[in-house]
């Protein structure tokens, strides 16, 4: 059975796995004695304070256990905690979506080796699209709102506005916010929130797919479309926003592989990729610096990669989480892309991470079967 090892106390090493807590005692590292307790505590560690080991388990919600006594220990509080698969960070609070109930928690992160779970961070169920320094755009039963969230722990509805269609990818920009929507067509719509109490529809273009991972660089929106069929081709867009209310399309073009995730800077865009009749998965580095001629600057394969979930970018690194086939488990591999023609794997770590956000030395990251982790990267 696959454990993880958790953290090194003393004498005695901490492991847990989808079913209970072991302890392995190493006072004699040539005779390693294993005491496996029948309490279910498994999970995916957030942390430990004092005389506590906090374990997240996407199922099984957060438990703290109480370790005072190593011979002993159990399970002494736990919260019901089904973490899903997204998370969005606003000061010192994560924001995380959660169980059955589709509703988001709140998290205190003040302190990352302590995370403090507050409670429900809205009353009725809730999706959150997408937010931008004090404004959360989301969708409450069935119903778009605007809300800020300046205090976290007090939000403010500011408004429920009418956008007809799906909601797909949303990017906000200035004054405005860009939605993909999908209305009897495709379509890139551009919404005025310089009153983010009145949002006003103000354009839409037709767009040949609908946007996902959208980016600002410069005067230009990048974005790309992943297939929904077997054809194994994404489309990779560029808008000129040179007056933002009026997007126009001024580049588009076909590659063989289907997007999975993707992270920019000024220059570079970072893709996921998987392609081929084996769905193998690489990591791909493209020159956006100038829009009108978007290029292949360097392939890179991500082997035994079976599922690969989220790429970050904070340069010369960039961080990607990926489910491997051998050994089976979760990894976030660290790349050193300061020459982007050769970039080199440098790092990697066992984590489960189909969401993550990387912040200061921080990977915050969550997981529909693992929870919610944090990972402390190097100084």
């Amino acid at each position: 059975m696959k454990r993880h090892l958790i953290f090194t106390s003393d004498d005695d090493s901490y492991f847990n796995d989808d079913k209970d807590l072991s302890v392995v005692n190493i006072q004699d590292p040539l005779n390693p004695v294993v005491e496996r307790y029948s309490e279910r505590m498994g999970g995916l560690a957030v942390g430990a304070s004092d005389n506590y080991l906090v374990t997240a388990g996407g199922y099984g919600g957060i438990d703290f256990v109480n370790i005072a006594d190593i011979v002993n220990c159990y399970r002494e509080n736990n919260i019901s905690v089904f973490v899903q698969s997204s998370i969005v960070l606003k000061d010192d609070y994560a924001i995380i979506s959660c169980d059955e109930t589709k509703k988001e928690n709140l998290l205190d992160i003040s302190d990352p080796y302590h995370p403090t779970i507050l409670g429900p961070f809205l009353d009725n169920a809730s999706n959150i699209i997408a937010v931008h320094e004090d404004l959360l755009f989301c969708i409450i039963d069935d119903e778009k709102h605007l809300m800020d969230i300046s205090d976290p722990l007090n939000p403010i509805d500011l408004c429920t506005f009418e956008l007809e269609g799906a909601s797909y990818s949303t990017l906000f920009h200035d004054d405005y916010m860009y939605v993909s929507i999908r209305d009897n067509g495709k379509y890139l719509r551009v919404i005025d929130i310089s009153n983010p109490s009145v949002p006003v529809v103000i354009n839409q273009i037709s767009i040949p797919k609908l946007c996902r991972g959208m980016a600002v660089i410069g005067n230009h929106i990048i974005s790309f479309a992943s297939p929904i069929s077997s054809d194994c081709q994404s489309l990779i867009m560029a808008f000129d926003i040179s007056e933002p209310e009026s997007p126009v399309l001024v580049n588009d073009f076909f590659i063989s592989y289907n997007i999975l995730a993707s992270a920019y800077t000024s220059e570079t865009a970072y893709f996921i990729i998987e392609g081929g009749f084996s769905y193998y998965k690489e990591f791909q580095i493209w020159d956006i610096s100038d829009p009108m001629n978007i290029y292949l600057k360097s392939v890179n394969h991500l082997p035994y990669s079976k599922d690969t979930y989220d790429i970050e970018v904070s340069e010369p690194f960039v961080f990607i989480s990926q489910h491997i086939k051998y050994p089976d488990q979760g990894l976030l591999s660290v790349f050193d892309v300061s020459d982007p023609d050769n970039p080199a794997i440098v790092d990697s770590i066992e984590c489960y991470a189909e969401d993550m956000i990387k912040r200061d030395n921080f990977i915050y990251a969550v997981h529909p079967n693992h929870g919610f982790s944090i990972v402390k990267l190097w100084d």
